[in-house]
């Protein structure tokens, strides 16, 4: 519906109504004696062109107006957002994929119209104009599905879109975990399953978790979850290689009863260098492919041990656990200084050598009311230039002395008191896929974290600091609240790690031993977040000048292979024109190939194809004849796709996504119930969008041009009449 209205700027019309009879009687006063006379019809004409022309020139003066609202109403579009990767092509128990996504594709398009916006992704996200559905193709080798959400969310502003249909198998198998970005995006997500929901009788080696850095000759704990279905009860060995080598066997006893087992190898490496585990599961008759029975992960096996250094603000619990924790560990060289009641340390005391040396700093309840300024200092100006640090609060830690570490810590502090009362953890389930939290990378693990027993906590209230970013809150009498209890900052060389609780021993003391007097099976989550953060923590953020790497450490070999490099000067200020040589030697073949500057000092080259094989490479960046830096590493092409392991559809991760954003989940089968029931969904409704205009009149020529035809016709009859 449209509404047309024009006003004046200057005054209301009956003014202007006003000021047009006056001119309007001046002029006919004028014209009441005329020399020679004239007829009364040519007296008229001539009042009515001057009239009608000052009348247009008075109107230009008082600003007129055009005023204009249009309402328009129109359904909200729906982004139907389709899984491309290669699993989309497999043959299982319900049928043809491909077959099936065209299928329920076609139903979809003539139940929504036109009101469809189509994306397709894979190992990325991209916008299908013009879509067809012909012309799609299943060619990625990825699915991430949490940038499809996540690109589908940061263009809804554009797109109009208020509902997301996703079709897929929903086997995710690279990024973030996509319920968080479900949750997140603000849209309703509608989940159409493709493929088997019946698993097939299958054994698959699904993950391998093993620290990212490991020592020669001493112990590395690497596990592999197995998982089985529909296979008669047998037993195989799982085996471990090294660089091919194998290093270890675990058998791998499949039971009726349940239908996972998680196989652990320890092993003692005896050669530095990046060196590539494979835990393979050796085929059992009946398996629908064995294409999934193989995982692989490159391990950074370095000679020397980590030292970490410790500083406790007095003698705790916290402190002895902890400090357990870390000696236990054969990799770490631990050194610890716990303050006494005034500045005094309890011998050896600290040292400005020994922090200068050290790779990872860690903080328990300190510092404290006494600590020397000049030692918070010197730890600010060493983690200010790389050096990691594990912050633990404690009841006595006093925040205001914390500003030397400013720059560091991931929170910044609003209000502190020592009053002390009980929290416990309150960490959501997409936190868990952070290394830092992570416990045996199953669904279970947010369960377990929030099952802890409480620990302590100080009227300590907390701001995010600039690139602060918050893994759990807390939980007061079963009430959450918005205080962070695990924040960390990761920018440039600066790692940070904080745990802003104390008592935290108490997970140990309280959750496992009771579990070990009865036999049952320890959670050791206060181990593995000491351990975890002390691995997360020890990956030094690159402030190399030249980083090259692959786009991924496992190919397949039908699957590119990209190569980003990032160049910096010796300012460490992105080097937009250096020449970036990278050498690649694998499979008995050696070539080079140079990488393209796109910008801010980025390079990029896609080599294509290269055949299975294990590959190392060596890049070089150079500019203006001067070697910036270099860097070197592994990376590996396989026969095998991750997408090969999609062998059935991922009902559970496709629910959770529905549930989580306000949506509904239904198989392929049921395609139609599930667009019907989006439609239905009240983001569906009509908009009503109504847009208002207002145009300037006065400046427009036609009101001149008419104003000037008036005037010129009255001087024109004038003359025909003798007047002038």
């Amino acid at each position: 519906m449209e509404h047309i209205s024009l006003y004046l700027s200057i005054a209301t019309w009956w003014w202007f109504a006003l000021a047009v009879a006056v001119l309007g009687a001046i002029t006919t006063i004028s014209y009441g004696r005329t020399t020679p006379v004239i007829s009364s019809a040519s007296k008229l004409v001539l009042i009515l062109l001057r009239t009608t022309g000052m009348a247009l020139l008075l109107l230009a003066l008082f600003g007129p107006l055009l005023h204009t609202i249009l309402s328009t109403t129109k359904q909200p579009a729906v982004v139907i957002a389709i899984d491309a990767s290669t699993s989309m092509t497999l043959i299982d128990g319900a049928g043809d994929r491909q077959a099936t996504v065209r299928s329920v594709l076609a139903e979809v398009r003539s139940l929504l119209t036109e009101n469809g916006i189509y994306y397709s992704f894979g190992d990325g996200a991209r916008r299908v104009e013009d879509f067809a559905n012909d012309s799609l193709q299943f060619t990625d080798y990825r699915t991430n599905i949490s940038d499809a959400l996540q690109t589908i969310s940061n263009q809804a502003e554009q797109t109009s879109a208020k509902t997301v249909l996703l079709i897929s198998d929903g086997n995710h198998n690279t990024g973030e975990s996509p319920i968080y970005f479900a949750e997140k995006g603000g849209m309703p997500v509608y989940t159409i399953g493709i493929g088997d929901t019946v698993q097939p009788s299958d054994v698959s080696a699904d993950v391998i978790v093993a620290p990212n850095i490991g020592y020669v000759g001493q112990p590395l704990s690497i596990t592999v979850d197995a998982s089985w279905q529909s296979i008669p009860e047998t037993e195989t060995d799982v085996i471990l290689t090294d660089n091919g080598l194998e290093v270890a066997r675990e058998k791998l006893y499949i039971r009726n009863n349940r239908s996972s087992q998680t196989v652990q190898f320890n092993v003692k490496p005896q050669q530095a260098g990046t060196r590539k585990f494979s835990v393979m599961v050796k085929p059992v008759n009946g398996e629908f492919t064995t294409k999934n029975n193989r995982v692989e992960q490159f391990i950074d096996i370095r000679t020397d041990k980590r030292t970490v250094i410790v500083y406790a603000g007095a003698p705790s619990s916290d402190v002895s656990f902890i400090t357990g924790i870390l000696a236990a560990n054969p990799a770490l060289q631990v050194k610890t200084f716990i303050q006494k009641q005034g500045a005094e340390f309890y011998p050896p005391a600290p040292d400005a050598a020994t922090l200068q040396k050290a790779e990872l700093c860690v903080l328990i309840g300190f510092p404290i009311s006494s600590t020397p300024q000049s030692l918070i200092e010197q730890i600010g100006r060493e983690c200010g230039k790389g050096l990691p640090l594990l912050f633990i609060a404690g009841i006595n830690t006093d925040y205001t002395r914390l500003k030397p570490l400013n720059s560091v810590l991931p929170f910044m502090v609003a209000a502190s008191r020592p009053n002390e009362f009980q929290i416990t953890a309150d960490v959501p389930a997409a936190s868990t896929t952070n290394p830092i939290l992570r416990l045996l990378g199953s669904d279970t693990d947010a369960e377990t974290w929030n099952n802890l027993p409480p620990v302590f906590r100080t009227e300590t209230f907390v701001t995010r600091a600039n690139g602060g970013r918050t893994l759990a809150t807390i939980r007061v009498n079963n009430s959450p609240l918005d205080e962070p209890l695990f924040m960390y900052t990761e920018s440039g060389s600066v790692k940070c790690f904080a745990i802003l609780a104390h008592g935290i021993y108490r997970w140990k003391l309280l959750e496992d031993a009771p579990k070990q007097v009865r036999g049952q099976e320890k959670s050791n989550v206060l181990d593995r977040l000491v351990l975890n953060s002390v691995q997360w923590l020890g990956v030094k953020n690159s402030d190399k000048r030249v980083v090259i790497k692959p786009s991924h450490k496992f190919y397949a070999a039908t699957e590119p292979v990209r190569f980003t490099a990032n160049v910096a000067d010796a300012a460490l200020r992105p080097s937009n024109n250096a020449e970036v040589n990278v050498i690649i030697q694998g499979g008995g073949k050696e070539f080079t190939f140079i990488l393209s500057p796109q910008d801010n000092g980025r390079y990029y080259a896609n080599i294509g194809n290269l055949p299975p094989a294990d590959y190392t490479y060596k890049g070089t960046a150079v500019e203006n004849g001067t070697e910036l830096g270099t860097d070197a590493g592994r990376f590996s092409v396989t026969d095998v796709s991750v997408e090969d392991a999609a062998t059935w559809c991922n009902t559970r991760l496709l629910s959770e996504i529905a549930i989580h954003s306000g949506g509904e989940f239904g198989h392929s089968t049921k395609a139609k119930a599930i667009v019907e029931a989006l439609l239905q969904n009240p983001a569906m409704r009509e908009i009503v969008e109504t847009r208002e205009r207002e145009r300037l009149l006065w400046h427009l020529p036609w009101m001149l041009v008419a104003a000037i035809t008036c005037f010129g016709a009255e001087w024109f009859l004038r003359k025909r009449r003798g007047l002038l």
